[in-house]
Order: C-alpha cells, then structure tokens, then sequence
C-alpha cells in the first residue's frame, strides 16, 4: 500500500510498513508498539534500538502529516456516524409520537423526548418556552358546549351519565339497573 502523497520535494512516499506504523499509531497505539507491530520486530531485539528507531520514525514529517489526516479521517468518521445516530434517533421519536397504535402516554413521552433533543425544552432548573397564542372569540356557551361534547365522547361507561353536570343530575338511560332513584 503506496501513500497518497505526491513524490514531493526530493522526499519518496511511505513504505507499506511505515503506513501500517501511521495506522496504529493514528488507532492509538503507543509509538513503540505500533513499530514492533509493523516492523515485525524479533523478541531479543532491545528495547533502547525499538523506541530510537519508532522515535527516528516519528520524527520523519511524512510520518507525522499521514498520522495527522488518518486522526482527522477518524474524527470526520465519529462525528458523521453521531450525527447520522442523532438524525435517526429523532425520525424514530417522530414515528413513536405519531403512531396511533401507541398507546396516548407513549407518544407524550416521545414528544416530549423529541421536544428536549430538538431543544425546544431546556432541561434543568430553568425552563424557557416561547408560545404564540391566538384568540379566538367564542361564548361562554359554546365553550361549554364543546367541553360537555368532548366530555360525552370520552365517557363509555353507561354510569358515567348519572354523574352531576353543573349541579343537574342527568336522567337515566332506559334499563340501567344501577341507577340512582334520588
């Protein structure tokens, strides 16, 4: 594996085992290890010829630009792969908080964990929400009548309609065994 960097001022490119060295050393490993590793180094050599010869390694400025852009190869690579991870962790929120299928309680969770990821929601002791309200003329009346509606489509249980609205007792249904005779 020949380096990507022109024949440049004199300087001939990289051997394959010196790339192999930049790799390691680009992964993390340390310097003298990352020569033993590409260099094959035998088990008598000593130590002192090891680190004086990944330090001369080391000290080569071909070595050290390829280590630099195979850090910054790496570091595009995490940031990319965080941001895809973050992109798909909000489309999954979206599609948690619009399945109707999902019970009501799930999709507030989901909007509520999508409101904070796309910081619409501070988290902490401090809360800021900007909301924009319209007004809307109505009568009293209507609103009442809307809440009594909405009211009426949430309640299923047939005793929920012998409960008081505003102070009236709503007559009984024909054949509700339960109902209160007062």
């Amino acid at each position: 594996m020949a380096s990507n960097e022109p024949v440049t001022n004199g300087l001939k490119p990289l051997t394959p085992k010196a790339l192999k060295f930049c790799e390691l050393v680009a992964k993390g490993q340390r310097v003298s290890e990352a020569y033993c590793n590409s260099y094959e180094v035998q088990y008598n050599t000593k130590k002192a010829s090891i680190h004086a010869a990944a330090g001369r390694l080391m000290g080569d400025p071909r070595v050290r630009r390829q280590i630099e852009r195979l850090k910054e190869k790496d570091a595009a690579a995490v940031f990319q792969q965080a941001v895809g991870l973050r992109q798909w962790t909000l489309d999954r929120l979206k599609d948690e908080a619009t399945d109707k299928e999902n019970p009501p309680a799930a999709r507030v969770t989901a909007l509520g964990l999508l409101a904070r990821a796309s910081r619409l929601i501070e988290s902490g002791s401090q809360q800021s929400v900007n909301v924009n309200v319209a007004t809307v003329n109505r009568s009293a009346s209507e609103i009442e009548r809307e809440l009594l509606d909405r009211l009426a489509s949430l309640t299923t249980d047939s005793h929920a309609e012998n409960d008081a609205v505003d102070g009236e007792i709503l007559p009984a249904e024909p054949g509700d065994d339960d109902a209160d005779p007062t």
